[in-house]
């Protein structure tokens, strides 16, 4: 009798843990930790010579070594001869050449609007890509002044220039790699690409320096999805200096807004003068009206240069709204309702395992009473 007792008593205890797993319920699992991202030099030696200004289909092949993954491609600077240009950048899976690599499917791009003179680039992918060979290309058939400083080959990898190698040489880049076991999922190629919208327009007017509570209010229009927040630039005025940086769902005010919920959060430890952060959300958000604080109470000198607004938007300086202006931000946008949670077969059947559980445990209380 006991015996059939703990069994039923295992048998229903089993049921309600497979359903709480299923739902999502706080159930404790065994989950892997991100691993930390190792940074590769395609290059070696110093800067000694610098691309054609205007030389066409610039690219660099390299390896992903087996046993790790690729989350990124980071330009370390790229030129513009003194511009201020457009830069798109795409990645693609290496087949044995130039042309035909760049012929086929392109697995991540890569766009910013206004690329200041050897800034860097930090061209980061949500889900990691396999070892193999790859090609990066950087700049196609733009006829501009977008040029890298060359160095050295530091291991398997070739330069492209006019989409033909340049013999023992590498742009200024480096490769963010994870050791293998971080899950690895193969790219949507359907996918909307991220456009992405300036909430600055024109030229410098000043800078922040030491003020607290930095934000901006922006808009996401209906049928978009917020996918990233990106500083063109976040200085420090020299200075090496952590980021923390919030996100919230816009509520009357600057205060009331960032005493609400954090949506979404992003950190850095080593933050250098004038660098580009990447604010990537792990879930998309849908349309309405977001406010993102980049400094909240914290002395130090972490600043934004300031521009003239463009669009529906408020920049923020003391938690103060700074009338018509705009930190040096931009949002990536997309139709894709990617990572959302809208439901799918898997919640409907812990449901059901759920109500079979407990009816089973009232009907046996009932029979017991």
């Amino acid at each position: 009798m006991n015996i059939r007792k703990n069994l039923k008593i295992r048998f229903l205890t089993a049921l309600i843990v497979m359903s709480l797993i299923i739902t999502g319920f706080p159930v404790t699992r065994l989950v892997r930790a991100e691993e930390t991202v190792n940074y590769y030099d395609l290059y070696t030696g110093a800067k000694d010579a610098t691309s054609a200004r205007y030389a066409k289909n610039l690219g660099q092949r390299f390896v992903v070594p087996t046993g790790t993954t690729l989350k990124s491609v980071n330009f370390v600077e790229l030129a513009t001869w003194g511009e201020v240009l457009p830069v798109d950048i795409q990645l693609y899976a290496w087949n044995t050449d130039f042309a035909t690599s760049k012929a086929g499917t392109v697995l991540a791009e890569f766009h910013r609007d206004t690329q200041n003179d050897n800034d860097p680039i930090n061209f980061v992918f949500e889900t990691p890509f396999p070892a193999g060979e790859y090609l990066v290309v950087f700049k196609r058939d733009e006829n501009n002044s977008i040029v890298t400083q060359l160095l050295y080959t530091n291991g398997d990898t070739t330069y492209f220039e006019e989409g033909l190698p340049v013999a023992g040489r590498s742009a200024y880049i480096n490769i963010g790699l994870l050791n293998a076991g971080v899950p690895v999922t193969e790219p949507n190629t359907t996918e909307d690409p991220l456009s992405y919208v300036d909430l600055f327009t024109g030229d410098v007017i000043e800078a922040t320096h030491f003020e607290q509570n930095q934000g901006q209010r922006f808009v996401v229009p209906v049928g978009k999805f917020l996918k990233s927040i990106n500083f063109v630039e976040l200085g420090t005025w020299g200075d090496v200096l952590p980021v923390d940086m919030k996100l919230y769902a816009w509520n009357t005010d600057f205060a009331t807004s960032a005493a609400g919920p954090v949506l979404a959060t992003y950190h850095k430890d080593n933050h250098e003068d004038n660098q580009t952060v990447d604010f990537v959300l792990n879930n998309n958000l849908p349309a309405g009206q977001y406010l993102v604080v980049f400094k909240g109470n914290v002395d130090n000198q972490l600043a934004t240069a300031v521009f003239a607004k463009k669009g529906d938007t408020t920049f923020f300086v003391n938690g103060v709204e700074n009338t018509d202006k705009s930190a040096y931000i931009k949002i990536g946008l997309t139709t894709a309702e990617e990572n959302t949670n809208t439901g799918d077969t898997s919640t409907y059947f812990a449901a059901l395992f759920l109500m079979i559980a407990l009816s089973a445990i009232l009907y046996k209380k009932k029979a017991f009473n």
